[in-house]
C-alpha cells in the first residue's frame, strides 16, 4: 500500500520477498542513486506521443496504465535533478483527447512528467493497483547500463522529447523555465530571446 523507504540488505531478505505468497510491485529510484530518469506520459493523445524515435536511439520503454514510458540514463547531475511536471486546467485542453473518461472529472490534468532526483516509478512486471494492468517492457533489457541511451544535457533531453511529440508547444512549456534561467545566467537579461532556444 505504501512505498518502503529502507533498502534490502541481503540475499536472504530478497529471497523472502521473491518466494512470498504475497505479490510485490517493483519500484525503481530515479536520479543520482540509479543514474536514470523516467519520462512519464499521462496524456499521450494530447502530446501526440510516439516513443519510437527514442527507442531507436537506445531508450528503454515499457507499458503503463496510460502512455508508454521511457527510461534513459545520465551522468550529468543537472539532468538527474531535472524533475518536472506539465499540467493543464481541464478547460485548456480538448476533452476528446483525454486518455480515460474519468479524466474529464479532474480539474487539473497532468500531461507529462519527468522523474529525477528523489522520485521512483513502478516497473515491469508490476501490476497497477487500480487498473489491474500489468506493466510490460516494450524493449529488450540491456546487459549493461551503458547500453541504455545516455542523455548528456537537458538540451539533449529537450531535443529527444521534441522528436517524440507532435505537440511541440507543450514540450516548449515543459522546458521554458529552464531555458529562461539559462538565458538569464548567460546574458544577464531575463528576456534575451528565449524563443531562440525553444524550437517552434
Amino acid at each position: 500500500e505504501k512505498w518502503r523507504n529502507g533498502g534490502y540488505s541481503n540475499e536472504e531478505t530478497i529471497n523472502e520477498i521473491i518466494t512470498s505468497r504475497f505479490r510485490f510491485n517493483a519500484g525503481i529510484l530515479t536520479g543520482e542513486q540509479s543514474k536514470i530518469i523516467r519520462i512519464d506520459i499521462d496524456q499521450p493523445k494530447i502530446l501526440g506521443w510516439n516513443p519510437e524515435p527514442a527507442i531507436k536511439k537506445g531508450a528503454l520503454a515499457h507499458t503503463t496504465s496510460r502512455g508508454p514510458a521511457l527510461v534513459v540514463r545520465s551522468d550529468n547531475p543537472e539532468v538527474l535533478a531535472f524533475s518536472k511536471k506539465l499540467t493543464k486546467r481541464r478547460d485548456e485542453i480538448d476533452e476528446n483527447l483525454l486518455f480515460y473518461e474519468e479524466d474529464k472529472e479532474k480539474t487539473i490534468i497532468t500531461i507529462i512528467e519527468i522523474l529525477g532526483n528523489g522520485r521512483q516509478f513502478v516497473a515491469p512486471p508490476s501490476i497497477h493497483p487500480d487498473k489491474k494492468i500489468r506493466y510490460e517492457w516494450l524493449t529488450s533489457l540491456p546487459e549493461t547500463p551503458e547500453q541504455i541511451l545516455t542523455i548528456n544535457s537537458i538540451e539533449e533531453l529537450y531535443t529527444l522529447l521534441l522528436e517524440c511529440c507532435k505537440n511541440k508547444e507543450l514540450i516548449n512549456e515543459l522546458f521554458e523555465d529552464y531555458f529562461t534561467q539559462k538565458a538569464r545566467e548567460e546574458t544577464g537579461e531575463e528576456c534575451r530571446n528565449v524563443d531562440e532556444l525553444l524550437e517552434k
